[in-house]
């Protein structure tokens, strides 16, 4: 537990930049802690967080940071394998779609459920930023996170939560400039408690320390929400920040297990 975790590869193959690891170790079942930072400037992303020993060949995922040139990129590497062909080099541009245009395919996106179910079990982020940039274009025109974040808070003012506690910068929870507080993570959990789709957010939930539970991370902080039921039937819905936080993640979750398991 601490030490450091390498990178046995990638798929698919990398092109335009490669993943440096920041990781380290975390205890069996601990459970997918790792987020992969995507570069600004530089040819390098960076892996941070923890992933649990003991598990041989453990897969992470994390978003491209130019699909377009990835796709070309792979397509010319295709071309060079299968014919021994060097067509050239990769070029791409985004431009808008000319008009007349007609509709070749429509491809449905899987039920709402179904996406809820993997953004909350293995943290697909860009569900998080595609999902408030729908609900922006639901309401207007304009398919924006900051109209979308607009829409969520006053959704939630409507059902008793202050703004003030919904401190919102994205649709993953990625940025350190969001700060949501307890009450509100609680009030939110509580609301879903009581809506007929809460099986299928309920199952959507991971399960850490024998607990239905999300975790979140950032450099230095560490939280956990969710609902558990205790021996003697009394049910509970939580959530456990922990903020500027020293020493290695691996040993602050298990402290935060230690004080969760007052709940069972």
């Amino acid at each position: 537990v601490g030490d450091p975790v390498g990178i046995v590869d990638t798929e698919p193959t990398l092109y335009s930049y490669r993943i440096q690891s920041e990781a380290t170790s975390a205890a069996k079942g601990s459970g997918d802690n790792a987020y992969i930072y995507l570069p600004g400037n530089t040819s390098f992303a960076t892996l941070r967080g923890t992933i649990p020993i003991n598990e041989g060949r453990f897969k992470i995922s994390g978003s491209l940071i130019n699909p377009a040139n990835q796709f070309t990129s792979t397509l010319l590497d295709s071309i060079k394998q299968k014919t021994g062909w060097v067509p050239g080099e990769t070029r791409y541009t985004f431009q808008p779609l000319p008009p007349p245009s007609r509709v070749l395919f429509l491809h449905q996106s899987p039920s709402l459920d179904s996406m809820i179910y993997w953004f909350n079990r293995k943290s697909i982020n860009l569900y998080g930023e595609a999902l408030v940039k729908t609900i922006a274009l639901t309401k207007s025109t304009t398919a924006s996170t900051d109209s979308g974040i607009v829409i969520l808070k006053n959704f939630w003012k409507q059902k008793g939560i202050d703004p003030d506690e919904l401190n919102i910068s994205d649709g993953s929870g990625l940025s350190p400039q969001n700060r949501i507080t307890t009450r509100a993570h609680v009030a939110i959990l509580k609301y879903a408690r009581g809506q007929e789709w809460f099986n299928s957010f309920y199952e959507s939930l991971p399960g850490y320390n024998g607990m239905k539970m999300k975790s979140g991370t950032i450099r230095n902080v560490k939280g956990f929400a969710g609902y558990h039921t205790s021996k003697d039937g009394t049910e509970y819905i939580f959530s456990f920040l922990v903020n500027n936080y020293n020493g290695p993640a691996s040993s602050l979750v298990n402290k935060m297990y230690r004080v969760l398991d007052v709940l069972k």
